[in-house]
């Protein structure tokens, strides 16, 4: 998940890239190396944010991802 600029009260975020910080597991803050900002929201191969999800996760059979991989 990618936050900027949040003001929320009470939102938990893990392993998420988040400007600014944000308490919570596996969470990061730095440039997360857009494609394209703001039209392209890709990571590039070479950003901080890319294979830094939850190792516990699952992907359903059959998901794709936008570029259908």
């Amino acid at each position: 998940a990618i936050m900027a600029e949040a003001q929320v009260s009470g939102a938990a975020a893990t392993y998420s890239c988040v400007q600014d910080g944000w308490p919570g597991t596996g969470n990061i803050s730095t440039n997360p190396s857009f494609a394209g900002a703001p039209g392209n929201l890709r990571l590039t191969a070479l950003s901080p944010c890319v294979d830094t999800g939850d190792p516990a996760a699952t992907i359903p059979p059959g998901a794709l991802d936008l570029d259908g991989t």
